[in-house]
């Protein structure tokens, strides 16, 4: 049953390995995610993380006063577990006739899949947080929409990004934050007179991969 598609280009006469995967996604966001595993809990149910509220108010003491205690404030986060799966299919006739290896190459694609799809969730979770910075070059910019192209990104942006990381108290990767950023933002930084390349640190042995 279902729509049949006919794969005909893989029985080919001459066959080229270099056009292979052109247009692969780069995987960025789980590199720099903190990973916990809980095996205990089926789909559909919750894993619950509890987070403890800051102290509040002054702790000035003075002579023989009692020290005011203060009542522990906790919160639950909830997390749904929901299961992902991805499958492919052909024929028999076409996994004996093919000139490739089927079987590795519907591996190979499955497991890109599924690091894609770990990718993506990472990054639209954070695209839904409230500590987003918008360009303010070309124009102040509060909402995505806001944006035009004269919104570049610049050294003001990355200065802007790194003051609400601290604020909220963001873990650092390392001892410095990550930002990853489109060539266009990449060269559009490169040209702020007032970015410093990573070759001009004082000590560039300590830089990441990548790094500009």
């Amino acid at each position: 049953s279902g729509t049949d598609y006919q794969l005909s280009n893989v029985i080919l006469d001459v066959y080229s390995q270099e056009i292979l995967y052109a247009a692969q996604p780069n995987l960025r966001f789980e590199s720099v995610a903190l990973k916990q595993t809980d095996l205990s809990v089926l789909p559909g149910n919750t894993i619950k993380f509890l987070k403890f509220s800051a102290l509040t108010g002054a702790s000035e003491l003075a002579e023989t006063a009692t020290i005011e205690a203060q009542q522990l404030s906790t919160s639950l986060i909830s997390i749904t577990v929901v299961e992902q799966g991805k499958a492919v299919k052909f024929s028999e006739f076409l996994l004996r006739s093919s000139l490739v290896n089927l079987l590795d190459k519907a591996a190979t694609l499955l497991g890109r899949h599924y690091q894609k799809t770990r990718d993506d969730m990472l990054r639209d979770k954070l695209y839904t947080l409230t500590s987003i910075v918008y360009s303010q070059a070309g124009g102040v910019a509060t909402t995505r929409a806001g944006l035009t192209s004269a919104s570049t990104m610049n050294v003001d942006s990355v200065r802007d990004a790194g003051e609400t990381l601290a604020t909220a108290k963001a873990p650092k990767f390392g001892d410095a934050y990550v930002c990853f950023v489109h060539p266009h933002q990449a060269r559009d930084l490169r040209a702020d007179p007032a970015w410093i390349n990573v070759q001009n640190y004082a000590t560039p042995e300590n830089m990441l991969s990548g790094e500009i």
